[in-house]
């Protein structure tokens, strides 16, 4: 890897707008999660309902609900969304960490000139 210093704040900038990027789609990650997690309790809150209503037992009403297609269907659009969630989190934690790794690239070459006397604050 090639320490040029212009090199690494070009990079770091890169770095820096795509974290802002991926801030951006965070939030509709989180929302579209947030809409998820809200059709899927509406949708099994129904059929809940339903299933009471026609007089299934209590002890396995969750167990039936659960198996229903709306509600397995909102389930996993529910978790897919939160994958995509997790996933773009994980994202921006590896952008900061690089981020961190070339902030001390920086900071070693910037200690390193001022010990070799090239560098005069």
């Amino acid at each position: 890897m090639d320490l040029d210093p212009n090199r690494i704040l070009n990079h770091l900038e890169k770095l820096i707008n795509r974290l802002g990027e991926k801030n951006t789609e965070y939030k509709k990650l989180g929302t579209a999660y947030a809409e998820k997690d809200r059709t899927y309790r509406i949708v099994r809150a129904q059929q809940l309902l339903i299933h009471r209503n026609k007089g299934v037992p209590v002890s396995i009403l969750k167990y039936t609900v659960d198996g229903e297609d709306p509600v397995s269907l909102a389930n996993y659009e529910l978790m897919v969304a939160k994958a995509e969630y997790d996933a773009c989190l994980e994202a921006m934690r590896n952008i900061r960490e690089s981020i961190g790794a070339y902030r001390s690239f920086l900071t070693w070459m910037r200690a390193e000139m001022h010990e070799s006397g090239g560098f005069r604050a």
